[in-house]
């Protein structure tokens, strides 16, 4: 038998009845309380994160709607850590023959396990120290997801476009916000969820099945109102199916504007009437132009003209001076 762990008594107390065939027959029972090797435990849909040192177990109990199935998340916290793992029958130690590696650096590690009715012991060994996450839900059918990275945009009306991790699948989304390289110092991962209450400066959820999930963010209230940069986290937790919990790489941006009134109004097409306007304009500026150069490249050409004209006059001037000149003198002589 197993505990029912659903319970929130300490203690549970076991009826069994026994007879013998015979009346006159006499049988002592000594019942033998047998306890499992390991004290961790994770129950069904609840997240857990610990440590192993070479080797570790842990418990997993048994799904309560008593599944096919026992769908299993599991993520090496440490980097460059793999460890390997078996899946065991927690009551005898024996081996359900499900076993595997879960290379260093590496995302989306799950098993799908057949649910034996009892508890099962998760058997974990790592070369050197590591810490694991570990979370396991019960499905009726195998459970293989495709899980793609969750995509994360910022645009200028200050909205967060999340691109959905898994297709035709309900998430709660949950955006961790802090300020420029508080998020990225803490080396957040999976197991940071199961063990630090508040994670951020700033968060906020929403649930939807939609490819692409818009999620607003108010920057003029109290807390927000003296961000200029700021790093943003989204943890993806899966409400359906194997309910795997997914989150993103750390987003960078910049806040574009902390006031809405700055934004400026789109700016309005000109009307036929403005645009016939401006065309009347251009063309008399053409035209005028035009004659102004006319004017100016003809007084351009005429000049070389005068010049030789007026030199002309000059030079013939010059001769009528001199033959009055002579005349002159010839009168004077002629007198005396």
């Amino acid at each position: 038998m197993y505990k029912n762990y659903y319970t929130s008594e300490e203690v549970l107390d076991y009826y069994v009845s026994f007879r013998t065939e015979e009346i006159v027959q006499n049988i002592t029972i000594t019942p033998t309380l047998n306890k499992y090797k390991t004290q961790k435990r994770n129950t069904e849909n609840y997240p857990n994160s610990f440590s192993i040192n070479n080797e570790a177990s842990t418990i997993l109990t048994p799904p309560k709607d008593h599944n096919n199935y026992l769908f299993v998340q599991m993520h090496v916290c440490t980097p460059d850590e793999s460890i390997t793992y078996e899946f065991n029958n927690a009551y005898n130690s024996s081996s359900l023959n499900e076993n595997g590696e879960i290379q260093a650096n590496t995302k989306n590690n799950f098993r799908n396990i057949h649910n034996i009715k009892l508890e099962t012991e998760l058997l974990l060994k790592a070369k050197n120290s590591a810490k694991i996450f570990i979370k396991h839900s019960g499905v009726d059918e195998r459970y293989q997801p495709t899980v793609k990275e969750i995509g994360i945009t910022f645009d200028k009306v200050k909205n967060f476009i999340l691109t959905q991790p898994i297709e035709n699948e309900r998430f709660k989304y949950t955006i961790y916000l802090d300020k420029r390289d508080n998020l990225k110092k803490q080396n957040y991962t999976l197991c940071s969820f199961t063990e630090i209450s508040k994670l951020a400066h700033y968060t906020t959820s929403v649930i939807s099945d939609e490819k692409n999930v818009t999620i607003s963010i108010d920057f003029n209230q109290n807390n927000l109102k003296d961000y200029k940069t700021f790093e943003v986290l989204v943890l993806a937790e899966g409400i359906d199916n194997g309910k795997i919990m997914i989150l993103s790489d750390i987003h960078e941006d910049e806040v574009y504007e902390h006031e809405e009134d700055n934004i400026p109004p789109p700016q309005e097409e000109p009307s036929n009437l403005a645009l016939v306007i401006v065309l009347i304009v251009l063309a008399i500026l053409l035209v005028a132009g035009a004659l102004i150069a006319f004017i100016l490249l003809r007084r351009y050409k005429l000049k070389p003209n005068r010049e030789k004209l007026d030199a002309k006059e000059t030079s013939l001037a010059m001769v009528d001076n001199k033959e009055q000149a002579m005349m002159a003198s010839s009168a004077t002589q002629n007198n005396e």
